[in-house]
C-alpha cells in the first residue's frame, strides 16, 4: 500500500455522486474535494458539518500512511478531508 489514501465509490451509489466515477480508485483528498464542493454549493457550510464528507457505506478505502505515522498511532480518516 502506498502512502496516499485512496477512495473508490461503490457502484450502487453512482447515482448519488454524478461527479465521481464508480469503481475507480482515486486519491481520497480529490474525491472528498469534489463531494464537498457539491455539498457546499447545494447546502452551504452547514452541509459539511452534518457528517463525514465520504461516507463509509458509499465508499471503499485503501492505503494511507502506516498506523505509526498517523496522529495518535491509530487509524485516522484525517487525510480524507479537504485540504
Amino acid at each position: 500500500m502506498g502512502l496516499t489514501r485512496e477512495a473508490k465509490l461503490k457502484s450502487k451509489f453512482g447515482h448519488v455522486y454524478p461527479e465521481i466515477r464508480p469503481g475507480w480508485w482515486e486519491p481520497a483528498s480529490v474525491v472528498a474535494r469534489r463531494v464537498a464542493d457539491r455539498r457546499l454549493t447545494r447546502h452551504g457550510y452547514a452541509g459539511l458539518l452534518k457528517r463525514r464528507v465520504l461516507l463509509d457505506d458509499h465508499f471503499e478505502f485503501r492505503g494511507g500512511p502506516p498506523q505509526d505515522l498517523r496522529p495518535g498511532g491509530r487509524v485516522s480518516r484525517f487525510c480524507d478531508g479537504v485540504r
